[in-house]
C-alpha cells in the first residue's frame, strides 16, 4: 500500500474512543477503581516529556499529524504508538486489516519486551522505538527476535524555554537526586559545605519546570545522581541551559534479579560533562575542569532539540515507505 504524502502522521498514546480496545480498558479501569475504592481521575498515558517533544517537533517541521484520533477511521497511513497497550493492540488490528501503512511502537510501552511478549512478537510492527543504545542492547538480549527491528530515537527538549538568561551565574552547584539514598548524597553535601562551595538540592518528582529552570539559571554546574536513564530528559534540559553535568556512575540497575549493563546518562559527551565514580573522583574532576571547558548548549542545539528529534523520526519513516 502506498502512503499518501499529504496524509498526517498519527501519534497515539491511547486507542480511539470508539474502539473495542478503549471501551474494554475503560471498563477494566472503572471496575478496578470500584474494587479498590479509588476515585481519582485517570491520568493521561505516556511520558509527558516524550509526547510533548514529538508533537512540538512535528509542529516546527510543519509536518501534519493527528494526536489520539477519536475515531478509528481516522487512524491510517503511518502510525507511531508512543505508549498504551490498548493503543498498540488497536493499531496492530488495523495494520493487519490493511488500514495502516507503517507502524512504530515505543519508547514508553514496557520496561522489558517480555512484559508484553504477545505485542512485541507481532509481525504487524515495522519498528520498535527505544531511547538509547543500552536499551536497544537490553531489548535484544531479552527478546533476540527484535534485534533487527529496533530503532534508536531520543526525544528532544524545548531549547527556547530551556535557555539561560543569567550570564553572570555564581559558582553554585545544583544537585539533582533521582531516587538515590540520602546517605549517599550527604557524602557530597557535607564535603561541599566543608569546602565552602554553595549548592542547591532538587529531588526528582518534587518540582515544577519553572523551579528547575530557576535553579539551573543560578548554577554553573550540576551534580546528577541516578541509577540509570533510558535517555535522561532532565540532563538534556540542563545542557540546554548550558549547565554541564557531573554524573554519578555508581548506581546499579537490576531487572528480574540480575544486573543490567545500563547508563545513568546515555548521551553524556565530553562537551556536556563527565562521569565520576565516587566523592574523591568528583572533587578531582571538579578541580580539573572549568565550566567554560564545556559547550553543552551548542550540543543540544545541534543534536537535542524538539525539531531535530522529530526530523529523525520523519526521516526514518521515509526510509521505510513502500
Amino acid at each position: 500500500m502506498k502512503n499518501n504524502a499529504s496524509e498526517p502522521l498519527v501519534i497515539m498514546t491511547q486507542a480511539s474512543t470508539d474502539s473495542f480496545e478503549y471501551l474494554w480498558l475503560a471498563f477494566k479501569s472503572k471496575l478496578k477503581k470500584i474494587l479498590n475504592r479509588d476515585f481519582s481521575k485517570r491520568q493521561a498515558p505516556g511520558h509527558s516529556g516524550v509526547v510533548r517533544s514529538a508533537l512540538e517537533g512535528l509542529k516546527k517541521l510543519n509536518t501534519p499529524y493527528l494526536f489520539n484520533p477519536k475515531h478509528e477511521n481516522d487512524i491510517s497511513g503511518n502510525v507511531v504508538v508512543l505508549s498504551g497497550h490498548d493503543a498498540l493492540k488497536q493499531a496492530i488490528r488495523l495494520k493487519n486489516r490493511g488500514q495502516i501503512n507503517k507502524l512504530f511502537a515505543g519508547p514508553n510501552l514496557v520496561v522489558s519486551p517480555k512484559d508484553a511478549i504477545a505485542l512485541f512478537s507481532s509481525n504487524a510492527i515495522d519498528s520498535f522505538i527505544v531511547n538509547s543504545q543500552w536499551v536497544q542492547d537490553f531489548y535484544s538480549e531479552e527478546l533476540p527476535s527484535l534485534k533487527n527491528s529496533l530503532f534508536i530515537w531520543p526525544s528532544g527538549t524545548d531549547s527556547d524555554f530551556w535557555s539561560p538568561s543569567n550570564n553572570g551565574r555564581p559558582n553554585q552547584i545544583l544537585i539533582y537526586n533521582k531516587n538515590i539514598d540520602s546517605k549517599i548524597i550527604s557524602k557530597y553535601t557535607d564535603q561541599l559545605t566543608y569546602r565552602g562551595i554553595s549548592y542547591e538540592l532538587i529531588n526528582y518528582g518534587y518540582y515544577k519546570p519553572k523551579e528547575y529552570y530557576d535553579l539551573l539559571n543560578q548554577s554553573q554546574t550540576m551534580l546528577y545522581f541516578s541509577q540509570s536513564e533510558s535517555q535522561g530528559l532532565a540532563l538534556l534540559e540542563a545542557w540546554s541551559m548550558d549547565v554541564p553535568t557531573y554524573v554519578w556512575n555508581g548506581g546499579i540497575f537490576t531487572f528480574d534479579g540480575r544486573k543490567v549493563n545500563s547508563s545513568p546518562a546515555p548521551y553524556l559527551s565530553e562537551v556536556c560533562g563527565v562521569f565520576f565514580e565516587d566523592a574523591e573522583d568528583f572533587f578531582n574532576q571538579y578541580k580539573k575542569h572549568d565550566a567554560l571547558d564545556f559547550k553543552a548548549r551548542e550540543w543540544v542545539l545541534a543534536n537535542g532539540t524538539d525539531k531535530v528529534s522529530a526530523k529523525n523520526l520523519v526521516q526514518h519513516f521515509n526510509l521505510l515507505q513502500i
